[in-house]
């Protein structure tokens, strides 16, 4: 499978510092001005079943807020 090099996001909306974890259920990104579910993401991307639960997410520590999926 092929995953992207490069990503980008926005620095000033990181309040301190970030997490990395794993996706949960109901997870949200906003994406393009809309918000996105991360599960449906992940299928229009054709992220393989067996990767999605261990794929990471960059979020926000203090809202939890998801800044980025890196590699999609």
């Amino acid at each position: 499978y092929k995953f992207a090099t490069k990503g980008c996001m926005k620095f000033d909306t990181i309040n301190k510092s970030l997490l990395l974890r794993c996706r949960k259920p109901g997870d949200v990104i906003l994406c393009g001005g809309m918000h996105k579910s991360v599960r449906k993401l992940m299928n229009e991307k054709k992220l393989p079943p067996p990767l999605r639960n261990r794929f990471p997410l960059i979020c926000d520590a203090e809202s939890g807020e998801i800044l980025c999926l890196p590699g999609l």
